[in-house]
């Protein structure tokens, strides 16, 4: 599929996902979103790819929805139901995908973008980067999982304060609330995304996998349904290829060589 709205690069396993949306920066239209949907599948059940970064290209990261375009649309409830169904797709994709993602935000996340960011298992921030829903500025109600990401990354009180008011978040600001996993200077937020991706993709893919799965389910489940969670998935990891080169790298004092299987 030839993208017009961003771009896929493959570097042995890893998959780079960048925005590269012109005009209003990489804000989410019918096209934009309908291509992200595509790709997070595509990433998702390709077995060549073992870990998948997601950025911006440029200046922002993704200001969310295309208000502008969406005011063009003769019938914008009808189209809302559209939208919203690839926005489902690709936020389940990035949440449940069996294999790491990391999002690195420059700029701008704005309303759908900060559920871009929210999904992704790490978030990489720049320094200069700043995070808004401000959806109810136009009378809009949250999306994109944002309202039920950020209960459970930074509780009820704090979730409610960015999904009521216009609150604007500083990159240290969400690294404090926890949306983010670090900051980095704004020059060397690529490479670092770049740097944690590859990390992913030649590590333990099945285990990995594994981690968030466990992680997930932990939200419903009781102690002792994920002590017994735990220990079926460390027992079935314990055969693969990985796990056994692992525990003899350790043997052996050497890194490991993991494959992905």
């Amino acid at each position: 599929m030839k993208y017009e709205s961003l771009r896929l690069e493959q570097s042995d396993a890893l998959a780079t996902i960048i925005l590269t949306r012109e005009g209003r920066p990489n804000a989410l239209d019918r096209t934009a979103l309908t291509e992200l949907a595509h790709v997070m599948h595509r990433c998702a059940v390709d077995p060549g790819i073992r870990a998948v970064v997601l950025i911006g290209e440029g200046k922002t990261f993704c200001v969310g929805g295309d208000l502008p375009w969406l005011l063009q649309e003769p019938d914008r409830q009808r189209t809302m139901r559209d939208l919203t169904t690839h926005v489902t797709t690709t936020i389940s994709r990035m949440f449940r995908m069996p294999k790491p993602v990391v999002v690195g935000v420059n700029g701008i996340a704005g309303g759908g973008g900060v559920g871009l960011a929210l999904a992704g298992d790490l978030c990489v921030a720049g320094s200069s980067s700043t995070f808004t829903l401000a959806h109810t500025t136009s009378g809009l109600t949250p999306d994109a999982g944002t309202t039920w990401l950020l209960p459970r990354l930074v509780g009820l009180r704090r979730a409610a304060e960015l999904a009521l008011i216009k609150r604007t978040l500083t990159a240290e600001e969400a690294l404090d609330w926890g949306l983010v996993t670090r900051v980095i200077p704004d020059a060397q937020l690529a490479a670092a995304t770049q740097e944690l991706g590859r990390a992913f993709a030649e590590g333990p893919t099945l285990a990995y996998s594994k981690v968030k799965d466990l992680l997930r389910r932990s939200f419903s489940s009781s102690l002792e349904e994920q002590l017994e969670d735990e220990a079926v998935a460390i027992a079935t990891i314990m055969e693969t290829s990985d796990a056994q080169e692992g525990l003899m790298a350790f043997q052996e004092r050497r890194g490991p060589r993991f494959i992905g299987r």
